[in-house]
Parts: structure tokens; C-alpha cells; sequence
């Protein structure tokens, strides 16, 4: 197989630069055909991540909870965002409860509870652009140390 071939089949995979896929073909022009062929095995092997799908299903559907950073290996990060939106449920249902008893310190679970969720939700804005670089690199050094 081409290795522009194989470059033009794993671009939807890769950065969106011109340079990242130029990298990778210089590595695979330097294989012979029986190296191109077992990199492409070897590829298929990887199980790769479609930005499209981690974008759509991790990061805007779920990206709250923290799903599109577990899709993509950052597992502490994703353990972060998830355990502010636990905190802020937390704040939230308790500070209702003692609000219905006229407990003090209901305010202040609610003011925590509010500050958990504007992190969480510009987190999740920013998330929307970063993640799909992050995995896009991340699949571009998976292939590179394939060469």
C-alpha cells in the first residue's frame, strides 16, 4: 500500500495540520511495502478514536461528568470534573434540605454548589475545543511509534 494511501485514510484520526501528516508519510516512504502493509495491521490494531465521536458523545453530550477526558486518557482530570459535579449535587440537595429547616448554612452550601458548577461549566466550554486536539495528537504519537 501507498503511504499516501495510508495517510489519506487515517486523516480524519490525525492533527489538522499539514505538518503532522507530512511527518508520518516521511516515516512510512522510508518502509518498504511488506513495513507499510504490517504498519497498517498494526494500525487497525490500535483502535484508533474518532474525534467526531469523542467530540459529539464525550465532550457535548457528557462532557459534565468528565466522559470526554476518560475517553481520552486523562483519567484525572476526568476524576476532577466528575467529583465537582458530585460536589455540586451534594451542595445543592443538602443545602435544600436544611433550607426547608431553616438550618444556618444552607446560603452557603448553595454559594459552593453555584461556584461548582460555573467551574464545571467553563470547563466543559473550554473542553469542547481542547479535547479533539488532545486526541488528534494523541493518535499521530500512537502512529508514529509504530514507524
Amino acid at each position: 500500500m501507498d503511504s499516501s494511501a495510508i495517510v489519506m485514510s487515517l486523516q480524519d484520526k490525525l492533527p489538522k495540520d499539514t505538518l503532522s501528516a507530512h511527518a508520518l508519510k516521511e516515516k512510512l516512504d522510508k518502509l518498504d511495502d511488506k513495513g507499510r502493509d504490517e504498519f497498517m495491521a498494526k494500525a487497525q490494531m490500535l483502535n484508533l478514536k474518532s474525534p467526531a465521536m469523542v467530540f459529539w458523545v464525550g465532550s457535548f453530550l457528557f462532557g459534565n461528568f468528565g466522559v470526554g477526558r476518560f475517553m481520552i486518557g486523562d483519567k484525572g482530570l476526568g476524576i476532577a470534573r466528575l467529583g465537582l459535579v458530585v460536589l455540586y449535587i451534594l451542595c445543592i440537595a443538602l443545602g435544600s434540605i436544611l433550607a426547608t429547616e431553616s438550618v444556618t448554612g444552607a446560603a452557603t452550601l448553595g454559594g459552593i454548589g453555584g461556584i461548582a458548577i460555573v467551574i464545571v461549566s467553563i470547563w466543559w466550554l473550554v473542553d469542547l475545543f481542547i479535547i479533539g486536539k488532545k486526541l488528534r495528537k494523541n493518535n499521530l504519537a500512537k502512529l508514529m511509534a509504530l514507524c
